[in-house]
């Protein structure tokens, strides 16, 4: 009797040991039995095999688990994907080209874009839709529309189409860049390769602030390692809510780098596109009303046919007030405002540091003849 006790009480620290390590095996219901079933005489302690109907009952439980997957905890953005993925577009581009072996061909290109308003105004990339001569808008649902540009901002490689929908569309919901965090969970959603229309890769926010340079455009953007591929471009990119941080722009193409993807931060793209949408440019931007190029060797001087090393002008903008004026394509930018200029970078720096509607004193020279220009700086009109 006394060995019985001692292996009964065995079998209680087992089965105690067990319902520490998995409680959602062991229930408190099933470790009472157990606990009861000891002190039972040999003959009851047998354990009795379980009847059809338990085992029925159980089995229909489970199944009925399973039936009800909203009743799941569900992990992951789902949710945050259905919310946006209505308001990305797939765009189609048709542009003709010239010269070569094939003279004059058209090709097809395909892009990305975010709906920003109910009644068709879409956001894309200005490198998307430039030049395009027909352009073609397919939503989420597949529906198909003809669109129009209504501006270009190639500063910020934003720009803005419309289309005419039979009904109100779903447009994308602009959250604060200024909230987001480093390593905050982001999608971005596309139309990939111009193939797969409402593409989702997923990753973070790998920097919140990186300076890039897309198309000769320097400018300033967001980089995540989202998955990025070709007809991402003007697509967008989420947060874990499903709002809208970032249109996305350009990927690093080395060969040597994955992973390293940009996008144009909601809150630049929101002033850009609000600015477009209203005039069909961006507003409040000066503008010297001329094209610079810089001349770095007397190589490059002897092969354009101009005498010094330095800052000319290639071209000037018809009816801006660098024509009114009078400067001319190849005049040589000696100095403005009495400083002395050695490159464009330079000279863009001044412009920026000036309000439309300043003045500037510039010194040039026309051959061998040095003239003094008063320019008058322009709003930018794109």
């Amino acid at each position: 009797m006394k060995n019985r006790k001692i292996l009964s009480l065995f079998v209680l620290a087992v089965a105690f040991s067990l319902g520490a390590c998995s409680p959602s095996v062991i229930t408190s219901e099933v470790s009472t039995d157990t606990a009861e079933s000891v002190f039972e005489s040999e003959a009851e302690s047998k354990p009795e095999e379980s009847s059809e109907s338990e085992t029925s009952e159980v089995s229909e439980e489970i199944s009925q688990i399973y039936q009800t997957p909203e009743e799941y905890i569900r992990y992951g953005i789902a949710d945050a994907i259905e919310k946006a993925s209505d308001s990305v577009v797939s765009i189609s581009v048709t542009r003709k080209y010239s010269g070569g072996f094939y003279g004059e061909y058209t090709s097809v290109e395909n892009g990305s874009g975010v709906i920003i308003s109910k009644n068709g105004y879409i956001a894309t990339n200005c490198h998307v839709v430039e030049g395009a001569e027909k352009i073609t808008v397919y939503l989420s649902d597949g529906t198909e529309y003809e669109a129009q540009v209504k501006g270009l901002d190639a500063k910020t490689d934003l720009a803005v189409v419309k289309i005419d929908p039979e009904k109100e569309l779903s447009p994308a919901v602009f959250a604060k860049t200024e909230n987001l965090r480093l390593g905050d969970f982001v999608f971005a959603i596309g139309n990939v390769l111009g193939k797969y229309p409402g593409s989702v890769s997923f990753g973070i926010v790998s920097s919140l602030s990186r300076d890039v340079t897309v198309n000769g455009e320097g400018m300033t953007m967001l980089q995540t390692d989202a998955a990025l591929n070709s007809g991402n471009s003007g697509g967008g990119l989420f947060d874990s809510h499903g709002y809208l941080i970032g249109i996305v722009a350009a990927k690093d193409t080395n060969d040597e780098a994955e992973g390293v993807g940009f996008a144009i931060p909601a809150d630049v793209a929101k002033t850009v596109l609000e600015d477009i949408m209203t005039h069909g440019y961006v507003t409040g931007r000066p503008t010297l009303g001329f094209e610079t190029v810089d001349i770095t060797s007397l190589r490059e001087a002897t092969y354009y046919g101009v005498e010094w090393i330095g800052v000319y002008i290639s071209s000037v903008e018809q009816e801006s007030h660098g024509e009114i004026a009078g400067l001319r394509s190849r005049d040589y930018i000696y100095s403005v405002n009495n400083e002395v200029i050695t490159t464009s970078d330079r000279l863009e720096e001044i412009l920026q540091e000036s309000k439309i509607g300043d003045t500037l004193l510039l010194e040039i020279w026309r051959g061998n003849d040095s003239i003094d220009v008063i320019l008058i700086i322009g709003e930018d009109v794109g």
